[in-house]
């Protein structure tokens, strides 16, 4: 795509037809040369706000964009309401990638029940991937907004979902031929590091996905466990052509 811009006729096709999800809080919306969004609010209702700019990865990036978003406002206590999207683009991206994209923005705005109130796209050489700064619009009555200040000693935390589990997703997705490769290569002898943090060797296949692992100097601690539990590796004869 040129430099500059997106054309209005690409913003119809490729961005505005991609967007369905509407909020009666949104006043003023997203639409050709609004450069502005207006949200309504009861009077006892707070707007609370985030960003968060998506340069990490460029697989999935729409959903990515609005799952963090719509996370951030939500462990504020607040019910997220809309985005308003910066989309930059290098000039190797074509239409029907953007398109994609906003697919992806809308497929998860409409899980979680937010609308694309408006946002700016543009072609430029200063990004080498597609990048996706968003701006999340949420609300909470009042009295109920939540602040990492807030935290005190001897309070739970609830963890809902396993630690990291975004961050892993992000690499496993970006190193996917990489880990396909290293799980076909994997035989007895190899050094590995499970995703638990253990370090053992392959002492025997016992199918396609499922390794029996042997831990610690004794030899007596061998653990079945599938082959995706293994985070890196060290082949046997790597190890041997060293020494």
């Amino acid at each position: 795509m040129k430099v500059g811009k997106v054309p209005e006729n690409v913003l119809k096709r490729s961005v505005f037809k991609q967007i369905h999800t509407m909020r009666p809080e949104v006043v003023l919306g997203a639409g050709v040369g609004e450069d502005c969004a207006a949200v309504q609010l009861a009077e006892d209702e707070t707007l609370v706000m985030s960003t968060d700019p998506i340069t990490g990865t460029a697989k999935d990036i729409g959903t990515l964009a609005i799952q963090i978003t719509v996370n951030d406002l939500a462990s504020a206590g607040a019910e997220p309401v809309g985005v308003l999207l910066t989309v930059l683009l290098p000039t190797s991206v074509c239409e029907q990638d953007l398109c994609l994209m906003m697919k992806q923005v809308e497929e998860a705005c409409a899980k979680a029940n937010v609308q694309v109130m408006g946002g700016h796209t543009e072609v430029t050489r200063v990004v080498n991937q597609p990048v996706i700064s968003v701006c999340g619009v949420g609300k909470v009555k009042k009295g109920h907004l939540i602040s990492t200040a807030g935290a005190r000693p001897g309070m739970d935390i609830l963890v809902s979902k396993w630690i990291g589990i975004e961050g892993t997703s992000i690499i496993a997705k970006e190193k996917e031929e990489e880990l396909k490769q290293m799980m076909e290569t994997l035989e007895v002898g190899d050094s590995v590091l499970t995703t638990s943090g253990f370090y053992g060797v392959v002492v025997d296949k016992v199918d396609e996905t499922t390794i029996i692992v042997e831990f610690g100097n004794d030899k007596h601690c061998r653990i079945p466990m599938e082959k995706s539990a293994i985070q890196a590796m060290e082949k046997a004869n790597a190890s041997s052509s060293e020494e």
